[in-house]
């Protein structure tokens, strides 16, 4: 899990993904903690102490690896309406400039 995205937060179908320069784009499977949250009709990802790591909207360098779905042990099944690739998130999250 020591791969890194680079791209923009997106909302697609009710799904979080992250969007690269080149079109490309991946569905973020977070870890337990964080949770979307929307304010004044923005989109946000809250950690597990409440805090503010990212808005759809901004760019962002996400830690993690692309997993098959084959790995993911998730207590609910994800959305039909958000196919993969699927990205395992790390522990690195951070909001950077667009390039």
């Amino acid at each position: 899990m020591d791969a890194l995205i680079t791209g923009e937060l997106v909302a697609t179908n009710g799904c979080l993904r992250v969007k690269d320069k080149y079109g490309n784009n991946v569905l973020l499977i977070w870890p337990v903690g964080f949770s979307p949250h929307t304010e004044q009709g923005i989109i946000q990802v809250l950690d597990s102490t409440g805090q503010a790591v990212a808005s759809v909207g901004d760019w962002v360098e996400i830690g993690g690896g692309e997993v098959p779905p084959t790995y993911l042990d998730l207590v609910d099944p994800l959305p039909e309406n958000c196919p993969e690739p699927y990205w395992l998130v790390g522990d690195y999250i951070k909001k950077i400039d667009r390039p």
